[in-house]
């Protein structure tokens, strides 16, 4: 997942590699199913089911960047200074309602995530950094995602 975010701040990520990648996000999200019904208590559950809400949401920021971001102008002129002609950028156009209110969705997702596994990270004995790392990630993910539509 790191590897994917860290691609996505330097490269457009379009086309057949986002959409591989969302392909390897469900299939990862899909893999923790057999885990999930062997699961022997509820903490474990929703130890899987924040590792399986954030490929969710990693889905929805490779299928969503676009409509997200589309109020940014992104296009080739060069120097984007536009004096009236010419093949500017492209105008920015106003995300659509339905998808600043699903984000807000995975971003309150991603910062329950990041609770849980703060709270996992400073309750439970061992892996507290392993814990803490899913906490940063699961952070990094909703902080990624509003500032796509900011």
């Amino acid at each position: 997942m790191s590897v994917a975010m860290i691609l996505m701040a330097w490269v457009m990520v379009e086309g057949v590699v986002a959409w591989a990648q969302v392909a390897i996000f469900a299939i990862l999200a899909l893999s923790l199913l057999p885990a999930f019904l062997r699961a022997r208590g509820a903490v474990e559950r929703v130890d899987l089911l924040g590792h399986a809400a954030m490929d969710v949401a990693m889905i929805w920021m490779l299928a969503a960047m676009p409509t997200l971001m589309s109020e940014m102008a992104i296009g080739g002129g060069g120097s984007g200074h536009s004096h009236g002609g010419g093949d500017s950028a492209s105008a920015p156009t106003a995300t659509p309602m339905w998808a600043d209110i699903v984000n807000v969705g995975f971003v309150v997702l991603a910062a329950g995530t990041a609770l849980w596994w703060l709270y996992r990270a400073a309750t439970a004995a061992g892996h507290r950094l392993h814990r803490a790392s899913y906490a940063t990630m699961a952070a990094g993910m909703g902080t990624m995602l509003l500032l796509m539509n900011g």
